[in-house]
């Protein structure tokens, strides 16, 4: 284990959840409400905080993408509305 590593123990609970104690949440800044990825790696569960700016660049890419093959001329709302008759 290196200088960086913090090893705790926590129950699983019977839904399946655990908590993560205030010192890991802290230490790698998770919040209420903040968003985490999970992951299995090696057999491992890693849990890790999503920055916000990453988010925000996968929408940008996302946005960006459909709006290449978006309708010219037409809006989001104008297009829900046209769908919804």
């Amino acid at each position: 284990m290196t200088k960086r590593e913090v090893e705790l123990i926590a129950r699983l609970g019977p839904k399946g959840q655990i908590v993560l104690r205030r010192e890991l949440r802290r230490a790698v800044g998770i919040k209420p409400g903040s968003l985490v990825v999970e992951t299995i790696k090696d057999k491992e569960i890693v849990i890790k905080p999503v920055r916000e700016e990453k988010i925000i660049e996968r929408v940008r890419k996302i946005a960006k993408e459909v709006g290449k093959s978006w309708p010219k001329n037409l809006n989001s709302v104008e297009l829900i509305r046209e769908q919804r008759r």
